[in-house]
């Protein structure tokens, strides 16, 4: 349903014949591929497709829907259908997309066919499983909402701001997550059943969706169970699996069996800033080498003399023996054209394929904590119904949920914890790497307190 509030949007432009793959609407039109088909010179089809184009949908507020269906041909049986959703075109595959990333993602060109909706299933892929893949597009008449503007009249919580929130409590089917992101692991600790998995992989995204053979079988074999009725096996898998990076050029330990998340086994072990950059351990860790999974959480107070608010940004950083930054590949180094991460070219480094720890962020004036929605004590909920702005100079207390980790340390290697104004990244794309207006910037001289009337610490999830 709409949201209870008058939005703003922007206006798109009409989109143009053949222009990242858009075709005009073909409602009525069907046509089988047949087998061996391989229009975009990728991937050829294992088997005929049938394809209804802009097939209309009415939703329950009016509005009209097109879809185009892909399912296996010459067959009259229902098959269930998987919808592949996104703010792409329809028509926008992941040949088109990945081109202008690094490397192409290390996706190959003969992984995909080109009807792939960009980060949706490939319908080649699971047409011959006996599913059918839908891909759907509003109207032509789509805006798309302006959320710059919206956060100008309402920079705090307002109806429309609280209408992006799932209520994940209310899903009531099984549910099987893959993702490596705070909204993922919130999804798992929300959902109020027990018939739900997460996987936590090392490696991008859209790598894993296309170029890693066992995450579509494993993937299949969830869908078959819940959505075919067979009896396969699939609850003997585990409930919460993790990765934990090794960073630098040493591959990743996949597929870390836990009874929950966070584990039950977690000790938290807070780390308190001290003299000489240096982290203080009480008690101190006799462990020479050691594996942190779960959710790590900073507690900085910190001060500013020139403005009564700011944004501090917090990364963890894994250090080699010799006290190097360290940086994970979120690929397969043999699937990338170098032999090491020190050999990447600054011109290729990049999020996408490479990440360089676990970061957390927090507006001051949005610290207030609501316990009652928090998913976990080391991650705070902030509701962001008020702005408490900070009299200048004045020292705040600030509980900053870090992004949830996987890392393991081996003896000598080890961690720090950066606290700044700006996001900690690499070069980014441009179009995604706006600047800031100037009321959001942090200006002037802020400090981060520390010792006995002022403890700023990190607490780690050791398991």
């Amino acid at each position: 349903m709409p949201p209870p509030v008058q939005a703003a949007y922007k206006r798109v432009a009409q989109p143009q014949e053949g222009e990242n793959g858009y075709q005009a609407c073909q409602t009525g039109k069907s046509e089988i591929l047949p087998k061996g088909w391989n229009g975009f010179k990728a991937k050829p089809f294992e088997s005929d497709i049938q394809i209804d184009h802009d097939v209309e949908i009415v939703v329950r507020n009016g509005v009209r829907l097109y879809a185009d269906v892909y399912r296996p041909a010459n067959t009259t049986e229902k098959v269930p259908a998987v919808l592949s959703w996104s703010f792409y075109g329809k028509k926008y595959s992941a040949l088109d997309m990945l081109p202008m990333t690094t490397w192409h993602c290390c996706v190959k060109p003969s992984e995909l066919s080109g009807l792939e909706k960009f980060e949706g299933l490939d319908p080649q892929a699971w047409c011959p499983q006996g599913y059918a893949i839908a891909i759907v597009r509003g109207p032509e008449s789509s805006g798309l909402e302006d959320f710059e503007e919206m956060y100008r009249r309402s920079p705090i919580s307002s109806p429309f701001w609280e209408d992006k929130r799932v209520d994940i409590s209310r899903v009531k089917c099984p549910v099987f997550i893959r993702g490596s992101d705070v909204s993922s692991i919130r999804g798992y600790l929300e959902v109020s059943h027990a018939d739900k998995w997460i996987q936590r992989g090392s490696k991008q995204e859209w790598y894993e969706l296309y170029s890693v053979p066992e995450s579509t079988e494993e993937l299949n074999l969830f869908f078959d169970r819940y959505l075919k009725g067979k009896d396969n096996g699939w609850e003997k898998t585990p409930k919460v699996r993790w990765s934990a990076l090794q960073f630098g050029s040493r591959e990743a330990i996949d597929n870390i069996v836990l009874d929950n998340f966070p584990a039950t086994t977690t000790e938290y072990r807070e780390l308190f800033f001290g003299e000489n950059n240096q982290l203080h351990d009480i008690p101190a860790s006799k462990s020479t080498t050691a594996r942190l999974i779960g959710l790590p959480k900073a507690v900085v107070y910190i001060s500013c003399e020139d403005r009564d608010d700011f944004t501090v940004f917090v990364i963890l950083r894994k250090k080699d023996k010799n006290g190097k930054d360290l940086m994970h590949l979120n690929f397969p180094i043999d699937a990338t054209p170098v032999k090491s991460i020190e050999e990447i070219p600054e011109k290729d480094q990049a999020s996408l394929n490479l990440h360089l720890g676990s970061v957390g962020i927090l507006r001051a004036s949005h610290r207030e904590i609501d316990g009652s929605k928090s998913i976990h004590s080391q991650f705070p909920f902030h509701p962001h119904k008020k702005e408490e702005r900070i009299p200048k100079g004045t020292i705040v207390k600030l509980e900053i949920g870090i992004w949830a980790m996987g890392v393991e340390f081996d003896e000598g290697e080890s961690i720090s914890v950066r606290v700044g104004g700006q996001y900690p990244s690499i070069a980014e794309y441009k179009t995604w790497s706006k600047p800031r207006p100037e009321h959001g910037l942090n200006r002037g001289r802020h400090t981060v307190h520390f010792g006995k009337d002022y403890p700023s610490s990190v607490i780690l999830p050791f398991i």
